[in-house]
């Protein structure tokens, strides 16, 4: 194993998601060609804290400023990221494909 991930081949990361947060009705656009737009934080993690979360049965971790590697915005529905331009546009995305 080189550490690479390829196509097709399982990588044993789960992404679970506690169902009485998940507010699926903020990812519909409220008007035609309105624009999603979510702010996405990615968070650096060491293999060490996730191989723990695993040996203690998903037990959380902190994810703060300290491991705070970048905020994307974006366009939940065309998947353009956002800038004043694209803002000012309607949105050409299909909201249910």
């Amino acid at each position: 194993m080189d550490g690479y991930v390829r196509p097709g081949q399982p990588t044993g990361i789960k992404q679970e998601i506690d169902r009485g947060h998940y507010r699926a009705e903020l990812l519909t656009p409220e008007r035609p060609g309105e624009h999603v737009w979510l702010a996405l934080a990615q968070f650096r993690v060491s293999a060490e804290t996730l191989r723990a979360r695993e040996s203690d049965g998903g037990a959380p971790f902190n994810l703060d400023r300290e491991n705070l590697a970048g905020i994307v915005i974006g366009c939940y529905v065309c998947e353009q990221p956002y800038s004043t331009r694209i803002g000012y546009r309607a949105c050409p995305g299909e909201p249910d494909a």
